[in-house]
C-alpha cells in the first residue's frame, strides 16, 4: 500500500515543479488544489497562475469554499484564500461568487 505523501513532500514538488514544470502539470495540479492544507493548495494555486493554467480556474473556484468552514483550522493566515483570489483575478474568472463570498468573510485569529 503506498504511503500518503507529507505536506512537506507535497511542497517539495510544487516547489521543484515552479522552475522546470512537467509536461502533465494541468493532470497533477487538481490534485493539489484539492488538498486539505490551505499551505498546499496556496502553492499549487500560485503556481498554476504563474504558469498561466487558466484551464484550471473552475478548479480553483470550486475549492474555495472548503476554507470559509472552520477558516482558521483549514488555512491560517488566509493564505489558500487570497491565492484563489488572486489567482481567479488574473484569470478573468467570470464567476463573482467566490469573490462576493471572500468579501464578506471575516476570520479573526489569535495573536
Amino acid at each position: 500500500m503506498a504511503r500518503r505523501r507529507t505536506t512537506e513532500a507535497k511542497i517539495e514538488a510544487l516547489n521543484a515543479w515552479r522552475h522546470n514544470p512537467p509536461p502533465e502539470l494541468v493532470a497533477e495540479l487538481p490534485r493539489y488544489i484539492s488538498d486539505k492544507s490551505g499551505v498546499v493548495v496556496a502553492k499549487a494555486v500560485r503556481l498554476a497562475a504563474a504558469q498561466g493554467l487558466s484551464e484550471l480556474a473552475d478548479t480553483i473556484a470550486e475549492s474555495s469554499d472548503r476554507f470559509l468552514t472552520k477558516p482558521v483550522d483549514s488555512d491560517p493566515g488566509c493564505r489558500a484564500k487570497f491565492a484563489i483570489a488572486t489567482a481567479l483575478n488574473a484569470f478573468d474568472h467570470p464567476g463573482p461568487d467566490v469573490f462576493l463570498r471572500g468579501v464578506r468573510h471575516h476570520q479573526p485569529e489569535a495573536a
